[in-house]
Order: C-alpha cells, then sequence, then structure tokens
C-alpha cells in the first residue's frame, strides 16, 4: 500500500515536471483525464432503469465503512415513507421478511445483536406507548387508575371554633328569617 502510494506520487511528480516542456498535450493531468475517461464509461454502460437490477447501482459498490453507513441511511430513508403510504401494511411484512432473509447468512452471536438490538427498540417503544397513555388518561407510571385525588384535611385541634359550626347552630344570618333557601 505504502508502495503503490510512493508510485503514484512519482508518476504525478513526473507528469507534473514534463507536462511543461511540450511532449504531449496536457491540457488536464494524465491520472485526472484517465479517471474522468472512466467514469465516462461507467455512465454510458449504466442507465437505471426499473428493470435494472439493484446492485448495479453505484451505491451498492460497499467496501468502506462510510458506504456501508450511506448503504443504510439512503435504504431507511428510501424505505420508511412506505409504511405511511401503504394502508395495507406490506411495509410490515416487507420488514419481517427482510430482516429474516438478511439474518440468514450470519452467526448465531450476529443473529442474537440483532434480536437484542430488536428487543431494545421495542422496550423503547414499549415506554413511549406507555407515557403517552398516562399523560392522556393522567396515570402514574407506577400504577394508579387515574388522577390522584386530594385528601381532605382534617383539623384536629382542641379549640372551638365557632365560625365552622354556624351553619349547623344557626348563628349569625345574613338574609333573616323569612329566607327559605
Amino acid at each position: 500500500m505504502l508502495k503503490e502510494a510512493q508510485l503514484n506520487s512519482d508518476l504525478n511528480n513526473a507528469a507534473d515536471l514534463f507536462g511543461g516542456l511540450g511532449v504531449a498535450d496536457v491540457s488536464e493531468h494524465p491520472r485526472a483525464r484517465a479517471l474522468a475517461k472512466e467514469r465516462e464509461e461507467k455512465e454510458k454502460e449504466l442507465k437505471l432503469t426499473k428493470d435494472t437490477p439493484l446492485n448495479a447501482h453505484p451505491i451498492f459498490d460497499v467496501e468502506t465503512k462510510q458506504d456501508y453507513e450511506k448503504l443504510r441511511k439512503t435504504l431507511s430513508s428510501t424505505l420508511t415513507p412506505l409504511a405511511k403510504k401503504s394502508p395495507l401494511q406490506y411495509s410490515n411484512n416487507l420488514t419481517i421478511d427482510l430482516v429474516r432473509d438478511l439474518c440468514g447468512p450470519l452467526t448465531l452471536e450476529q443473529t442474537r445483536k440483532v434480536v437484542s438490538t430488536l428487543n431494545a427498540l421495542v422496550t423503547q417503544k414499549t415506554k413511549e406507548e406507555r407515557q403517552a397513555r398516562l399523560k392522556k388518561t393522567g396515570g402514574t407510571s407506577t400504577g394508579g387508575a387515574g388522577k390522584k385525588k386530594v385528601k381532605g384535611t382534617v383539623n384536629v385541634g382542641s379549640a372551638f371554633k365557632k365560625d365552622n359550626y354556624d351553619d349547623y347552630l344557626g348563628g349569625d344570618d345574613d338574609f333573616g328569617d323569612d329566607d327559605f333557601m
């Protein structure tokens, strides 16, 4: 790898050195010209249509971790709106079948990691649903069937307060004796 990088550097330096001598038409760097030609050839032969297999698409040419991340983000952003679009829940079946097919060639340990990740997602969604339901009904997360009831306060003081018993004893009336209500 180091040797290849050194060779590329030497070739680039030689092209820069001899480029000004008029030996060849050097309107652009030879490496850049070769890459442009290669790119044009790929574009000519790659015309994507509905019948083109997916693996012919350049996004499926993955080698690095960044390529895999880009592929994952592209697939998820493309497939996620299908769940909202399909009233018959075809996306649900697609997801189940796709996960099953993708886990087929994995080892047991890798499949367990997938299951663990999905279980964590289920736990998170369950908590979110429970919180939304409790906000709606006013319950508590530890149980309880509804809103907390306010308990009345009881005065256990030993002093007698006359104004608390005026209604029962017929104390100072503002309306007089002829008011029946």
